[in-house]
């Protein structure tokens, strides 16, 4: 899947919790089985390590550390399940989906001295899931459900493999045979019925694999004195619409709950807080500098330096119902993140240790932006969104120890300020007149810039070497809001 693909999904992800459906939802009973198709976009970040194998036991160990090869993608998922409606509140259930995934991750390059030019890129691939699990929600209106998941998941992931150009000349192998993985997610989201038996799903879920053993240049017997493993941890934002056998037929379902009246309207002012969770993607890209000779070009790209860590966010807004069913707004919030990059490497002897890292955060950001939604009944609001972003990404350090003593901690590259838009969607509803849930996911594209190497070492090299940074960053946050004007009156009934 290109890149401008990749970065056009995000956008049909906004659009399509609001294309979902013209008619308003029926309260009525969640017991059944149902069927759902949709997609969404997602990505991974893998540790890939490497440390002494059976051949060469230890002590001395080695072990390398690159926590930070990221990647991202859409995919396409088609989920059966069956829910219980435990009383008028609860409501439990178990699912089975499958993803057919493209989540890739590329290291490349290229280099030019004079006719001649070559290029080389290493790649791997996130490939099909199937996720089996269970989900327990609370249902804040009849028609909007509120929900928890937990599952098993096994996910399969493509080779990493090699392709070679020289001049007209390509050729290509495997690097490491990789396999199938097998873990854990965990999830949440909201579904909302637009019909008795037609919902909308918005689901977030975080995906740990487990560690498995990779056959590094296979056939070559190296794994014999290399044992390499990967790592992945996946995040995905999806969006499904879901049909439910039997609903139709229900001219009174076993329980009924009468919605609760119309809320105020949602026009006036609103405070919230939350937190969240974020996955990083940072391309490095190293061209030739101003010093270097017309006649030489080279360029080498990293698409898949990944971060993930928590995020805490605050912000503000104001929305306007212009229409029973449509709301607009605005709105300005601030998130600081913890999405970390590592890269480790380490040697000891058995009682001695040597260390080394580089790392570098995604740290403070600040949006600007607006939303349009649409009320799926009256407590619940789908949303699209689209806004202005600037993000502060600290310089990366390199830092090398000895049993834990610094002997070694300089700025690699001095990184800064970054800015650009975001594209996003998710799903509000009121759990009393004052106080809303909202479940957000946003796409960021920071564009690429400029970043300075060995500012305070070295900083003549920045004349050999044009050093540039692309980050792309994906949050799902969920945030308790306030609204100042609760008591404000609908301006029409919804139909």
């Amino acid at each position: 899947m290109g890149c401008t693909m990749q970065k056009r999904i995000p956008a049909v992800l906004s659009l399509a919790v609001l294309a979902a459906g013209s008619g308003g939802a029926s309260a009525g009973e969640w017991t059944g089985a149902y069927i759902g198709i949709g997609g969404g976009y997602g990505a991974a970040v893998h540790e890939l390590s490497f440390s002494n194998g059976p051949a060469i036991p230890a002590p001395p160990a080695f072990g390398v550390s690159l926590d930070g090869l990221g990647g991202d993608g859409g995919f396409f998922t088609l989920g059966v399940g069956a829910d219980y409606q435990v009383n008028s509140n609860f409501v439990v259930g178990a699912f089975f989906d499958y993803d057919w995934t493209s989540l890739e991750t590329d290291i490349g390059g290229s280099l030019a001295l004079g006719g001649d030019s070559g290029s080389a890129n290493l790649s791997l691939e996130v490939e099909d899931q199937w996720s089996i699990g269970g989900r327990a929600g609370y249902l804040v209106t009849p028609s909007t459900l509120l929900f928890l998941t937990a599952g098993y998941t096994d996910v399969d992931v493509s080779d990493l493999t090699l392709r070679l150009t020289i001049g007209d000349v390509s050729d290509g192998g495997v690097v490491a045979g990789i396999g199938s993985f097998s873990g854990y997610f965990l999830g949440g989201g909201a579904e909302v019925k637009l019909t008795e038996a037609v919902s909308l799903k918005a689901e977030y879920r975080y995906t740990d694999l487990d560690a498995e053993r990779i056959s590094l240049l296979p056939g070559s017997g190296i794994d014999e004195f290399v044992t390499t493993k990967l790592d992945p941890d996946i995040q995905t934002a999806r969006v499904t619409l879901n049909y439910r056998f039997g609903a139709g037929d229900r001219s009174e379902p076993e329980t009924q709950v009468a919605e609760a009246a119309a809320p105020a309207s949602w026009t006036g002012f609103y405070l919230g807080v939350g937190g969240g969770y974020a996955f990083a993607n940072n391309e490095l890209s190293l061209s030739d500098g101003p010093a270097i000779p017309d006649d030489v070009a080279f360029n080498v790209g990293i698409d898949g330096l990944g971060g993930q860590g928590g995020a805490f966010t605050v912000g503000g807004g104001a929305d306007y119902q212009f229409a029973p069913k449509f709301v607009i707004g605005a709105f300005v919030d601030y998130t600081r993140h913890n999405a970390s990059t590592d890269i480790n490497a380490g040697i000891t002897d058995g009682i001695d240790s040597l260390g080394a890292n580089i790392g570098f955060d995604i740290e403070d950001e600040i949006s600007v932006g607006a939303r349009l939604g649409y009320l799926a009944n009256s407590r619940t609001l789908l949303y699209g969104t689209v806004g202005y972003s600037a993000v502060d990404i600290s310089d990366a350090r390199v830092s090398v120890s000895i049993d834990g003593f610094p002997l070694f901690n300089e700025v690699l590259a001095r990184n800064g300020d970054f800015s650009g838009y975001f594209l996003g969607a998710g799903i509000e509803t009121k759990l009393s007149d004052a106080v809303s849930l909202k479940l957000d996911y946003r796409y960021t594209d920071l564009g690429s810039e400029r970043v300075t190497l060995l500012p305070d070492v070295f900083p003549e090299a920045n004349d050999f070497v044009t050093t540039s940074l692309d980050t792309d960053i994906q949050t799902v946050r969920l945030t308790l809001n306030y609204r100042f004007d609760a008591l404000r009156e609908a301006a029409a009934p919804l139909k």
